[in-house]
């Protein structure tokens, strides 16, 4: 494992020591975090440990396949973000849609291309950057809304009660009565939709 502090972290799923050795190497050049591990069982247990940016995983490994890990990370809450390139010395289209069915994001194909690999490499880290700034993005504006329709969900509250009083304390002016019960109806309408609004925010 090449450990690099606030890296991305990239998975190696690989029983050939020799393409492990390959793959890494190649990777090493750009200072991300590595690990590599022999199989799906260790790469099972160490991705819930250390959260890995990316997984790349061969296909044809013993015991568990790489497209049964890779099934599994994505039925996982915890897991299902983790990106998964496969690696594989099979060109059959079949065979491809079959990973990608899986869940996985593409397949590097042996022998390993260094510029290849480097670019696929440094592109799902680009995309997986935006994405997470997206996603934190829309918690936050979801939390604040959140905050923002609680508040006026109070108030309304407060203002109902008072135009419940007023409507009750109305007993000479007909046309203000009036009035204030056509408030409250508008009120009860707008009351509505502060609480479809919340409900949308709570999904």
């Amino acid at each position: 494992m090449t450990s690099m502090n606030n890296q991305p972290k990239i998975l190696i799923v690989e029983d050939d020591p020799v393409s492990g050795m390959i793959l890494e190497g190649y990777l090493q050049s750009d200072n991300y975090c590595i690990y590599h591990v022999d199989n799906c069982e260790k790469a099972l247990k160490l991705v819930r440990d250390i959260k890995p940016d990316l997984v790349i995983i061969d296909v044809m490994m013993p015991g568990i396949s790489g497209f049964e890990v890779c099934k599994t990370l994505k039925n996982d809450t915890g897991t299902q973000g983790v990106p998964v390139l496969f690696t594989t010395v099979l060109s059959d289209p079949d065979f491809h849609k079959k990973g990608i069915e899986s869940g996985g994001e593409g397949f590097i194909v042996k022998p390993f291309n260094q510029s290849l690999i480097r670019a696929c490499v440094k592109t799902f880290f680009k995309t997986k950057k935006t994405l997470d700034y997206s996603r934190e993005k829309l918690a936050l504006n979801k939390d604040f809304a959140s905050m923002i329709i609680h508040d006026l969900s109070n108030l309304s509250m407060v203002v109902s009660g008072y135009l419940e009083m007023a409507v009750m304390a109305f007993d000479k002016s007909a046309s203000a009565k009036n009035y204030v019960e056509k408030a409250l109806f508008v009120h009860r309408s707008a009351s509505e939709l502060l609480k479809k609004a919340q409900d949308i925010t709570c999904l």
